[in-house]
């Protein structure tokens, strides 16, 4: 399997094609791909304000969307370990379900706005 996945890896990088990218689109979700356009456009948005610059793997919003990446698996892991202990119950502030599902999708979307302006203005604002 690992061979497989590496051949793929080779013949999609000597096709001019990003073997992360690909790796990527395949093995997440679909319920994923809205945010990563989201950060496509992102990115689109912060490019044409430098002018046409690229953006580089080092820049500022590079760095900090992968500290979210990072912050999101270290919760998950946390979240996990709290579930198992049986703690949950205990730690939980609200529960999702008694509320009305429009406030829910509004609030969900309100959080993800705030950390996806947050994103924008820590990109866009260093050169």
């Amino acid at each position: 399997m690992l061979l497989t996945g590496a051949g793929i890896g080779l013949v999609a990088e000597l096709c001019g094609i990003s073997a992360l990218a690909l790796s990527i689109g395949l093995y997440l979700p679909i319920t994923n791909w809205p945010m990563m356009v989201v950060g496509g456009f992102m990115a689109w948005f912060v490019m044409r304000r430098r002018g046409g610059k690229k953006l580089e793997e080092h820049d500022p919003g590079s760095l900090f969307a992968s500290g979210l990446i990072a912050g999101d698996a270290l919760t998950g892991l946390a979240l996990a370990v709290v579930t198992v202990a049986g703690l949950a119950p205990a730690l939980a502030l609200r529960d999702p379900g008694q509320g009305p599902a429009a406030f829910e999708a509004a609030l969900s979307t309100a959080l993800y706005a705030g950390i996806a302006y947050a994103l924008y203005r820590n990109a866009a604002s260093r050169p």
